[in-house]
């Protein structure tokens, strides 16, 4: 497998792309946070029993060659995670330089984004970051802009998690977070009306088998009968009998319920996703696989262009 790294000068937060997105390994974490490599297991293992559906969309099996005494090799088994993953794992690391390790990791995530972004000679910004200060904001922040960027996506995802009070609760314990409690804790997070965009990122990052993303799956359908098929089970037809340059998204679904349980969009992405460009609602109920629903009609258009964007 082909990846990228940051580049190192010492013990450095170490982050490479697979699939097109961002991920860190539990090997690498554990290393730079101090930590056995079985105890940053035992914590994702402790994750998976409390929330087995969120882990699931953010954490993905691999493992790690082992150079064995004898001279041989043997293979461990490891975590990939991307950002989400990273930022429930480290919510349990405690001590002095806890604080500073989990923004510097959460920072180069940031920067490999941005290099990737940069790559594909992108010119907007993720709709997430809008809000954010930019380098011409530096000196009325009084603080490395890139650090507040790491700060505002991770409180954001305490609250999408465990909600608003825990997110609150975070920024007055932990003194050593820059301050940005002043803006309030909607704004990480807001409504369903806020981010249809992210909203639509969100679902297409979802974990859907053998190491791809829903959204891979979704392009791919455009093409292969076989993944029409398959995403159905996720929500989603491709091309409907009704409207066939549309695709369509359940408003009522097991799996996209489990999905944006505990973010802004829990029990209203139909919501976000009517407020995309040319989307309107379906005329009938239609058919995922054994449900039926009522759908969210987005033109195929659309929805090739924000797969495009999101990379």
């Amino acid at each position: 497998m082909t990846t990228e790294t940051m580049e190192k000068t010492e013990v450095q937060p170490v982050v490479f792309v697979k699939a097109g997105a961002v991920f860190a390994s539990s090997v690498d974490v554990a290393e730079f946070f101090e930590k056995e490599h079985r105890e940053v297991l035992r914590a994702i293992d402790n994750l998976f029993e409390i929330a087995p559906d969120v882990c699931s969309c953010n954490f993905a099996p691999s493992s790690r060659e082992v150079k064995m005494p004898n001279g041989g090799a043997r293979d461990f088994r490891a975590f990939d995670m991307n950002r989400d993953g990273f930022t429930l794992l480290v919510m349990g690391f405690t001590g002095p330089k806890a604080v500073k390790f989990k923004l510097d990791y959460i920072a180069a995530f940031n920067a490999m984004e941005t290099e990737l972004l940069a790559q594909a000679k992108r010119v907007q910004p993720h709709p997430a970051d809008d809000h954010l200060p930019r380098g011409r904001d530096r000196k009325a922040w009084g603080i490395h802009i890139q650090k507040i960027n790491s700060v505002a996506r991770y409180v954001g995802m305490i609250n999408q998690v465990y909600g608003p009070e825990a997110a609150r609760a975070l920024l007055e314990a932990d003194r050593d977070l820059p301050n940005v409690s002043n803006k309030a804790l909607s704004v990480l997070c807001g409504s369903p009306e806020d981010d249809p965009v992210g909203c639509f990122f969100h679902l297409m990052r979802a974990a859907a088998g053998n190491g791809r993303t829903l959204g891979e799956r979704v392009y791919a359908a455009f093409s292969d009968p076989v993944e029409m098929g398959k995403v159905k089970s996720f929500g989603i037809l491709v091309g409907p009998a009704s409207d066939s340059n549309f695709i369509a998204i359940a408003t009522r679904h097991e799996f996209l319920a489990r999905h944006f349980a505990d973010t802004q969009w829990t029990g209203a992405w139909d919501v976000a996703f009517g407020l995309l460009s040319g989307a309107k609602a379906s005329k009938r109920t239609l058919q995922f696989g054994m449900v039926k629903s009522r759908a969210v009609m987005v033109p195929r258009a659309e929805v090739i262009k924000l797969l495009n964007k999101s990379g």
